[in-house]
């Protein structure tokens, strides 16, 4: 299969749908509001997502994955964005996805660099802190420097390697000092994932997203050589900023992958054999693991990762007619053990996780 064919069928093994993107006269009207410093080409293009869905009139109960991918030269622009979830599962989800296409796309070690600004009440203080320490420091630095300390701060991470900025750099403070109970909770959860799943990061207290529509996490994964390959955040408050009514919880990111000739296509996954429910917070957290996989032993499993509602997962798992259930409660969790579930039979067995691709495998031979 071709690098970017296996690159692309990563998205859409974990749930994310191939759109089209059609920015109209409101949408650009709304990212008017915002500064150019946000990026007004990113601002349009959150506000016809965020118009979409909404349009669509999506419940909390199922929350919108997309999958957009353009050329750029040499390489594809992948945009993967998650609509309607405020929770850390969806961080995660989002970070393991990207991995993992990179490393179909041939990336050997791409490596996660985090950080959180919080919501908009712990990244107010911090700025508010941020500026005053410019004024009391910031003459000591070189015009140029200035400019780039400042541009540094509104999420260009255009950093000056200059003796002065660095001392600069290093004695200022960081959004994650400020960070409220709420927004250090969210972000010890990504973290925790992160760690459960052994994915290589540094915490990197310097990075940052636009002001204007970044919140919480933001992140960018390079490669060896230190070029960043993707990079992404939430802009949980960029609806309310926008116009829209409510606030709508979002995270998206862009991925940049090398390939000549033509974009791959984008079809839709087989259907699936079976859908993977848990019960608790620690089986989520093994949930990404197992579907990792299920997916390298070509099962296709679909999930609701991303609530914790066992009636949505079922109702999810009716309208796919999946023939078997993955089910993992604490229980389970504990022991390292699962259930799969015969739905036409009403026959159920326990074994290992690690059983699970043998087995699913013989059943849906």
């Amino acid at each position: 299969m071709h690098t970017l064919c296996r690159a692309s069928a990563v998205p859409l093994y974990y749930g994310f749908v191939p759109y089209e993107l059609s920015i109209n006269r409101t949408d650009r009207e709304r990212a008017g509001t915002l500064s150019l410093e946000s990026g007004m080409r990113t601002a349009e293009e959150k506000a016809a997502l965020l118009r979409q869905h909404e349009e669509e009139k999506n419940d909390n109960a199922y929350p919108t994955f997309l999958y957009r991918q353009k050329r750029a030269g040499k390489h594809i622009i992948v945009s993967l964005d998650i609509i309607g979830r405020s929770g850390s599962i969806a961080d995660a989800l989002l970070v393991t996805v990207i991995l993992h296409t990179l490393r179909e796309s041939g990336v050997e070690k791409p490596f996660l660099r985090v950080n959180s600004v919080g919501d908009r009440e712990s990244f107010m203080r911090f700025s508010r802190e941020f500026t005053l320490f410019s004024r009391k420091h910031g003459n000591d630095l070189p015009p140029t420097c200035r400019e780039r300390i400042y541009l540094e701060h509104q999420g260009t991470n255009r950093a000056c390697t200059h003796d002065a900025c660095e001392a600069f750099r290093r004695d200022a403070p960081t959004p994650l000092e400020f960070l409220n109970e709420a927004a250090r909770a969210h972000f010890k959860e990504v973290l925790e994932y992160a760690e459960t799943l052994s994915l290589p990061y540094i915490l990197h207290e310097r990075l940052a997203g636009p002001t204007n529509i970044c919140s919480h996490t933001v992140f960018r994964i390079d490669n060896e050589t230190g070029e960043t390959l993707a990079s992404g955040f939430r802009y949980n408050t960029l609806a309310r900023r926008l116009g829209f009514r409510r606030e709508i919880p979002a995270i998206g990111a862009e991925i940049r992958i090398a390939g000549e000739g033509a974009e791959s296509t984008l079809n839709k996954p087989p259907a699936p054999g079976a859908y993977f429910i848990h019960l608790g917070h620690r089986a989520r957290l093994q949930g990404l693991r197992i579907l990792e996989t299920l997916r390298q032993a070509h099962i296709t499993t679909h999930h609701s990762l991303t609530n914790e509602k066992l009636s949505v997962q079922m109702s999810h798992a009716d309208t796919l007619h999946t023939p078997y259930l993955i089910i993992v409660g604490h229980k389970e969790a504990v022991e390292g053990t699962a259930l799969i579930r015969d739905r036409e039979r009403s026959f159920q067995e326990i074994l290992p996780q690690s059983a699970l691709p043998i087995r699913l495998a013989h059943l849906l031979r």
